[in-house]
């Protein structure tokens, strides 16, 4: 959970230090197209392809503005989905250098995205979680790509950051697996430390990237069963 006490503050102060002083010396400049002023400039955020109308988990049915279908609600608990774009271009590569090339420069610019499409459907929660990785790959990487965002975003929107979630069982990565290996994988690895006493406790996962949106769905699950009376999905891509 997120703290307002002052050592939390003197250590983001001393990294914003020092990420201001690292800029004045290497001035950012913009992956995409090399516009100096930002790793990844606005002109090149502008490129990000919208999502069509369909169901963000199923993918096929139908959907209004909620992301998911009335089927896909029902079976997995989930009330809305919401994500910044599809998962290609631009997107697809600020995500992979995030993920995997310790870019985590690009955590608060992928985070505002997210931070701006949560103002345009004018969604309300309580609190953020993010999903977690297991403790070997989280140490194997040095950070989580998901709690860097759900950080950046509960900073934009001064919420309670809550990393209930422990990964339980060491999974293969997804991004290997068709959808019933997708599916299989991911079920019972999630666990959550602590359960919801409030009745209006609404929670928003946070995750990089939905494909077959097993991963969030085994999530919902779990929050449900800790207690979570409404539960929202944030993803940068899918």
């Amino acid at each position: 959970m997120l703290s307002s006490k002052s050592g939390v503050n003197n250590k983001r102060l001393h990294k914003g230090l020092i990420s201001t002083l690292l800029d004045l010396v290497y001035p950012p400049v913009c992956f995409n197209c090399g516009q100096e002023g930002e790793w990844l400039c606005q002109q090149c955020l502008a490129q990000i392809k919208p999502l069509n109308d369909r169901c963000l988990i199923c993918r096929r049915s139908k959907t209004q503005q909620q992301g998911i279908c009335r089927r896909c609600r029902l079976e997995t608990g989930i009330d809305r989905v919401v994500v910044v774009g599809r998962f290609r271009g631009v997107l697809r590569e600020a995500i992979h250098r995030l993920k995997y090339e310790d870019e985590r420069c690009l955590s608060p610019i992928l985070a505002g995205a997210m931070v701006r499409r949560i103002k345009q459907e004018n969604i309300e929660f309580n609190y953020i979680v993010p999903i977690p990785l297991h403790y070997r790959r989280e140490r194997q990487r040095g950070y989580n790509q998901s709690f860097l965002l759900a950080w950046e975003i509960c900073s934009h929107l001064r919420l309670k950051l809550l990393n209930i979630l422990t990964k339980v069982k060491k999974t293969s990565n997804q991004a290997d697996l068709d959808k019933i290996g997708r599916r299989s994988n991911v079920t019972k690895s999630f666990r959550s430390r602590v359960k919801f006493r409030k009745s209006n406790s609404r929670v928003c996962i946070v995750d990089d990237v939905l494909t077959t949106g097993a991963t969030v769905k085994e999530a919902a699950r779990v929050l449900r069963r800790a207690g979570a009376k409404r539960i929202y999905v944030l993803a940068i891509a899918a």
